[in-house]
């Protein structure tokens, strides 16, 4: 009996002060779906940033120049260029480190890549021969440049599945001459399409020998990445 009392009074108070009662409702509901949102957002975020982390591998270990303390991470991973890294330093880790089974480095930088009258802009890296296997990256169609096609600062260039969408439209780009920044390029390859990894589009891409990239089209003896398994 006292509780259907309680109930009465309730609902006549809540009756009589209708407007108060509704904000006040309303600001619950608003409240609580904001506490859901931003846990679902932070979940989702989290799951996203796991994935491409997870998208390199375990085995994978990476080599920014530059040194680090407990304040932060190495200047070279907040965009500063630091040119400390070079191929040498590449060749030293590789002999002294016993276990590593494959090995590159890197140099990126961007320009216009043009075939006939298509022309597309993209990024270009500079890597070694090795950058199929750290990367685990398959190749959809020809094969990836070697060693010696590096040593001697050959010519030759692996689109990403995009560009040579972009480039080819389904033609056979194998053989084929490009151009990046007005210089000519064999086409020897095309990486099967990989996607964003690691925040990075990596089929809108082109892959040349990282010797060539450095002397050729960027000017510099250095590296700006290494990354190891």
């Amino acid at each position: 009996m006292r509780y259907t009392l309680f109930v009465r009074a309730a609902l006549e108070a809540l009756l009589t002060n209708g407007m108060r009662s509704f904000l006040t409702m309303l600001g619950v509901i608003i409240g609580v779906a904001a506490i859901v949102i931003i846990i679902a957002v932070g979940d989702g975020a989290q799951s996203l940033i796991l994935n491409q982390i997870s998208s390199f591998g375990s085995d994978l270990i990476g080599v920014l120049p530059g040194s680090s303390d407990e304040k932060g991470p190495p200047a070279s991973a907040m965009g500063v260029t630091i040119t400390s890294l070079t191929n040498d330093d590449l060749t030293a880790i590789r002999k002294q480190i016993r276990g590593i089974t494959a090995m590159t480095g890197y140099v990126n930088g961007a320009g216009s890549v043009s075939w006939e009258s298509q022309s597309v802009d993209a990024q270009f890296s500079g890597v070694s021969a090795e950058y199929p296997v750290v990367e685990n990256a398959e190749l959809a169609l020809g094969n990836f440049f070697t060693s010696d096609d590096d040593e001697t600062v050959s010519s030759v260039a692996v689109l990403g599945w995009q560009v040579y969408q972009d480039l080819f439209n389904g033609t056979n780009p194998l053989g084929q001459y490009i151009k990046i920044k007005r210089r000519t390029f064999r086409v020897i390859g095309v990486v099967a399409e990989r996607g964003t990894v690691a925040f990075q589009n990596q089929d809108d891409k082109v892959l040349i020998p990282l010797r060539t990239a450095q002397k050729s089209l960027l000017g510099i003896d250095h590296v700006s990445l290494a990354r190891m398994k």
